[in-house]
């Protein structure tokens, strides 16, 4: 009995040991002048922190959190070990946003196989190449949380040939903007998830497409998925699967307002390019200079769900000898979409022979033409190996000559948010009226604590859904910042008229919400909602 109880002692304070080594240590910097001289005579405690972020870098290990104060940081941050699955390292700025790193190199890089790193609240500012760049196997379960990336682009490229892989790696509420080059790439990621995130005003250089897209650039990935993105006014592509990406899926995401440099060819919502096993299903993309939807090449994808608003057209191409050598669309379906006021066409298909087109399916859309003074524009616009070209210009001509849309439709489709009449060109065509509305800056100057109920600006919303305890939530969120704010419903009337007044996509135009704060922690900020949404308000 006594030796089964020591064995039972034993075990709990091993526990005890083991749970106190998974939580790990936190250190601190602070570029705030302390009073304290000379690296030896800090520990990187609260009272004592580090100056720099390569001091403490130097000694984090897994499961250590090291809490960065707001100020400039003229260094790159370079994690050298690796975290755990339990227990990552993370680095965290003590205010969202208010920890800037800068430099003229890269400035959040690894050295190799280092695994397991959580950043956060970081912004990373003024460098022309990519801001985040690993190189090297085995780089897996990153986590960029809440950061914003300005001058050089967010780069997940693990190998120029793809052999090597990461897995695992997560991009959440990440704002890229402003860049040099591209937004956001990756390259030789398994699993890779980019949720909730904005890209904008990417591209400035305005590199040929063909190297660097405006808003991403994506190959040799399997298992991606874009979940609720909001990209616009890029040189380029809003989002860009290039090759080689399997398994991938985009949802839930607002393109809009992208442009070429110039050509209208050059620009688009999304581009899909030799990829296989896609869905692409319930986005929102509109005023896009190019297409908004480009579909190269491509094989087993679905697409469908999607509203298409002032595009250029959707493009199809599949052009080369035959099905061995040539581009082919295979096994695709492009269903129950919603196409208004296309600009050429609404669909423009380049097929140099029929063999590259097996089992596409294009069906059960309902299409909303514009109409011009000279008259409709086509629904359909074939550009065949001869050099010909075929019109149709209604649904009964589309069906007899091009076999597609057996149950496609005509019907006024509702759209009541502006336009923009997007051109080729590097300069900003959207300007940043959609981006002075602040939640942030809103409760700052409220003064606001729990318990008080403040109007704050908002620009979309995620899926509402019922919690465990059975009350309705939702996230709704600005695009200043890309601030989240779950806020309960506690009435079915406040729940209509939320679903209704704040759009599943991304508004440029805010409307405002009354919310009773019940949490204001730096990066979980919560509510309930206090009345219905409005739209009368000044600019904070």
């Amino acid at each position: 009995m006594k030796r089964q109880l020591c064995l039972r002692l034993t075990m709990f304070l091993t526990l005890i040991f083991l749970s106190g080594s998974l939580a790990g240590a936190t250190f601190y910097v602070s570029k705030t002048d302390s009073g304290i001289q000379g690296a030896a005579a800090t520990d990187g405690t609260e009272k004592r922190p580090f100056s720099t972020i390569a001091n403490a870098v130097a000694l984090a290990k897994a499961g250590d959190v090291i809490l960065i104060t707001p100020g400039v940081y003229a260094e790159p941050l370079k994690p050298k070990f690796s975290g755990t699955k339990e227990s990552p390292i993370v680095f965290q700025a003590t205010k969202r946003h208010g920890v800037v790193v800068t430099g003229a190199m890269a400035l959040l890089e690894s050295e190799a196989n280092v695994s397991f790193i959580t950043v956060r609240g970081i912004v990373f500012r003024d460098t022309r190449r990519d801001i985040w760049k690993i190189n090297g196997q085995a780089h897996s379960g990153w986590k960029i949380e809440d950061c914003v990336f300005e001058g050089g682009g967010l780069d997940a490229r693990i190998s120029e040939d793809g052999k090597m892989r990461a897995e695992n790696v997560t991009f959440l509420r990440v704002i890229c903007q402003q860049t040099w080059g591209c937004g956001m790439c990756g390259q030789g990621v398994n699993g890779f998830l980019i949720k909730d995130c904005v890209i904008r005003r990417c591209n400035r250089s305005g590199e040929r497409v063909a190297d660097c897209t405006g808003g991403s650039k994506v190959f040799n990935t399997d298992g991606c998925r874009v979940e609720n993105l909001v990209s616009y006014d890029n040189v380029g592509a809003g989002w860009w699967f290039d090759f080689n990406n399997t398994h991938f899926e985009i949802s839930g995401g607002t393109f809009f307002g992208n442009h070429g440099v110039n050509a209208e060819n050059q620009a688009g919502g999304i581009w899909l390019e030799k990829n296989s096993h896609g869905r692409v299903w319930n986005n929102l993309v509109y005023s896009n200079h190019g297409s908004g939807i480009s579909i190269w090449s491509m094989e087993d994808l679905i697409v469908e769900d999607n509203t298409f608003v002032d595009n250029l057209t959707t493009w199809w191409r599949a052009q080369g000898l035959d099905d061995k050598g040539g581009e082919r669309l295979w096994n695709i379906t492009m269903r129950n979409n919603r196409i208004k006021s296309w600009r050429r066409d609404a669909h423009s298909i380049s097929a140099w022979e029929i063999v590259n087109i097996k089992n596409v399916v294009i069906d059960g859309n309902v299409y909303d033409p514009p109409t011009t003074e000279a008259g409709g524009k086509p629904l359909w616009f074939w550009w065949g190996k001869d050099g010909k070209r075929l019109d149709t210009f209604s649904l009964e001509e589309t069906r007899e000559k091009l076999g597609f849309e057996t149950h496609g439709s005509l019907s006024k489709i509702p759209f009541d948010r502006p336009l923009f009449a997007t051109k080729a060109g590097l300069e900003v065509q959207l300007g940043k009226d959609g981006e002075q509305y602040s939640i942030d800056e809103t409760l700052e100057k409220a003064g606001a604590k729990i318990g008080d109920v403040v109007d704050i600006p908002v620009q979309g919303r995620l899926d509402i859904q019922k919690s465990p305890e059975g009350k309705w939530f939702t996230e709704v969120y600005d695009l200043a910042r890309k601030r989240h704010v779950r806020t309960t419903i506690e009435s079915d009337e406040i729940k209509s008229a939320i679903d209704s007044e704040i759009s599943r996509f991304a508004m440029w135009t805010p409307v405002w919400l009354k919310v009773r704060l019940s949490r204001l922690d730096e990066y979980d900020i919560q509510g309930v909602a206090a009345g219905a949404p409005h739209a009368a308000h000044t600019v904070p």
